[in-house]
């Protein structure tokens, strides 16, 4: 890790002498646990104030997808709130994804849904200053026909037990499954990168069409995926025996298809983060002169190639 000493000013005419330095790393990450399937994140974005990437084991890049109106192309985001001026500035509303792949089936005149997401949000729901949060989400969502044992097979099952399968004793009922697992918090924004989500789904490049260019996915069109745990590229539900679960006498359903966005890190276009590590301040007075010298020493994290500019200099 290297550093540099940016600036250093002494102000001696008033009696009073400042010397401020910014000590700026090189891309400095985060180092997941052993555990993690993230691999790490950038630094804070200047405008958002949520990590600029994310990056999982496969070395996909990506950062918040916020192409479009958030209703329709390439990616789905809360539209920005008017009034707001957090949202304004940031260019979306509540919530916005680096990344999210979802799955439905239906299920015995019922559903089924599966929601895999790393997500932008605000503690508070709405957008405000310094309340940025973002989290990895699994949401499992299923209608259950019949009472009994369950066993649902997804793409983020625990490398670690050789991926078996989340098991449910549910009662009959709409959403009698209703499982939901964030991983997250606020910054600096390191929870995330040990929790369940990752590495990223794509769209499977064997199989046409091919994703987008700039992108992982297009959410508009549901696409077979590669990059989950153990080889299970796909949700599937298995109920007790002789459930009519598939309306074929099957009591099982399955699907590989998954709606995905995610867009590709583009660096070139993306205005360079800086994080603050810390700020230490001293002060003394010499007895004999009558001068107070003040220093401030603040280290920020940002790229070698980022230009710093020191403000508020008395």
């Amino acid at each position: 890790m290297k550093l540099f000493k940016i600036k250093e000013i002494y102000d001696i005419s008033k009696k009073i002498s400042f010397a401020l330095f910014f000590v700026v790393t090189m891309m400095g990450l985060n180092m997941p646990s052993a555990n993690a399937v993230l691999a790490g994140k950038g630094l804070i974005h200047p405008v958002n104030h949520f990590p600029t990437w994310f990056s999982d084991s496969e070395g996909t890049t990506l950062q918040l997808c916020l192409d479009g109106d958030g209703a329709t192309g390439m990616c789905f985001f809360d539209p920005v709130i008017p009034g707001n001026a957090t949202s304004v500035a940031t260019g979306f509303g509540a919530e916005a994804f680096w990344w999210a792949a979802d799955a439905s089936m239906n299920v015995a005149g019922g559903q089924a849904i599966l929601v895999l997401a790393l997500e932008a949000a605000y503690g508070a729901e709405d957008p405000a200053p310094n309340d940025q949060f973002a989290f990895g989400r699994i949401r499992i969502r299923v209608d259950i026909p019949v009472d009994g044992e369950y066993k649902i097979w997804h793409p983020f099952l625990n490398e670690a037990d050789g991926c078996q399968p989340e098991i449910y004793n549910a009662t009959a009922g709409t959403r009698a499954i209703n499982v939901t697992r964030d991983t997250g918090g606020a910054a600096p924004f390191e929870t995330m990168l040990s929790g369940e989500v990752g590495p990223f789904l794509v769209w499977d490049p064997a199989i046409a069409p091919v994703a987008p260019v700039g992108y992982v996915g297009d959410p508009n069109i549901p696409h077979e995926v590669i990059g989950g745990h153990c080889g299970i590229n796909y949700f599937r539900i298995e109920g007790p025996v002789g459930v009519d679960l598939d309306g074929s006498g099957q009591n099982f359903v399955e699907t590989g298809l998954f709606s995905v966005q995610g867009k590709i890190y583009d660096e070139a276009n993306s205005p360079p983060g800086i994080e603050p590590v810390r700020t230490t301040y001293f002060r003394t007075t010499n007895v004999a002169t009558g001068n107070t010298t003040a220093r401030i020493n603040s280290w920020v994290k940002a790229p070698t190639t980022a230009s710093v500019e020191i403000g508020g200099i008395p």
